[in-house]
């Protein structure tokens, strides 16, 4: 593959790309996304490399921490992209602390 990701801190700078970004199709359906709103960049495992390096991360600062994550339950590709970072899924339901009632997809790592 010979692709290096990094995590760092968003800037000012950064916001208006995150502002575009968050008008695209691909993203605003979720309100939220990996940080990938390049739409050429979609689809190439860049989704999975971020939620990995952001697991490993976690891990360096707090070894013995859990994760818990709830994508909407319609969200097909970030489902996948936790499954291939060691996710399992616990349940699908509505979660209370959530604005919708639409069901999510509860994972733990």
């Amino acid at each position: 593959m010979g692709r290096v990701l990094s995590l760092r801190l968003m800037t000012e700078d950064d916001l208006p790309a995150v502002r575009a970004w968050l008008g695209l199709p691909h993203v605003a359906r979720w309100g939220i996304d990996y940080a990938i709103g390049e739409p050429a960049r979609v689809g190439q495992g860049h989704g999975t490399e971020l939620i990995a390096a952001l697991v490993a991360e976690v891990r360096r600062r707090y070894p013995g921490a859990g994760i818990l994550t709830g994508p909407d339950a319609s969200n097909v590709a970030s489902r996948r992209v936790l499954g291939k970072n060691g996710f399992r899924l616990v349940a699908v339901r509505p979660v209370v602390t959530e604005p919708s009632d639409a069901p999510m997809a509860v994972y733990r790592l």
